[in-house]
């Protein structure tokens, strides 16, 4: 997979085209296009990813991605991101049964991540000590890509089949993520809030709203 060489001139480019541009992709996608000075992200309902998470998949393993590619028009960029491995794996909506992934990602954060209770710590400051980027697929297990916020990356790997309860998964992700925070004085013992209420953004708008300032998202389009 190729890096895109003109990160940091394409939203203008796209922009001359159609200045809907993002809607356009996002029909055609489910995602949101978010492009900073030299990065850039993809946002869907079920995560996000860099745009260039799959040449830096080739670069970390050894694999020859020197030839850069260029997009120059809203139809090429919608063809690479419909070819990326992490589209496909990350950004695109399945059933698990009894709930989908973007019923698990948002779950997550509504009943796990956000309730006031697990963001007091010890000394009656309020954290937000967890995030989580996207939900994959791996071994047999789904994987969940998270961070602990002010120390490093963390992945989990949860059992899910066709009859398991979303908060019987929830259950399972708090309890690893407790395993590994059991040490840490700064960062709270999580409980999961079972019957917190939990909205899924579904269309473009609603996305954009998490992207706002008010978002959970905000700081992706900062």
């Amino acid at each position: 997979m190729k890096a895109i060489k003109n990160t940091d001139e394409m939203a203008t480019l796209l922009q001359s085209e159609n200045e809907n541009w993002r809607q356009v992709i996002y029909n055609q996608t489910g995602v949101v296009v978010i492009l900073n000075r030299c990065s850039g992200f993809l946002f869907s309902k079920c995560g996000y990813i860099d745009l260039d998470s799959d040449s830096d998949y080739c670069f970390q393993n050894g694999v020859d991605h020197t030839s850069y590619t260029e997009i120059t028009c809203i139809s090429e960029l919608v063809e690479y991101i419909k070819s990326m491995d992490g589209y496909k794996n990350y950004l695109c909506d399945i059933s698990y049964g009894k709930f989908t992934k973007a019923e698990l990602f948002w779950n997550i954060f509504a009943r796990i991540i956000c309730p006031e209770i697990n963001q007091i710590r010890a000394d009656s400051s309020k954290e937000q000590d967890w995030g989580l980027f996207s939900i994959g697929y791996y071994d047999g297990h789904v994987e969940l890509n998270m961070a602990l916020v002010d120390y490093d990356s963390a992945q989990f790997w949860i059992d899910i089949n066709e009859e398991t309860e979303i908060n019987s998964a929830l259950s399972e992700l708090v309890n690893q993520m407790n395993a590994v925070t059991k040490d840490i004085d700064d960062v709270p013992q999580y409980i999961l809030c079972e019957n917190e209420p939990c909205y899924v953004p579904d269309d473009y708008t609603s996305l954009l709203e998490q992207l706002s300032s008010e978002g959970l998202f905000c700081w992706l389009a900062n």
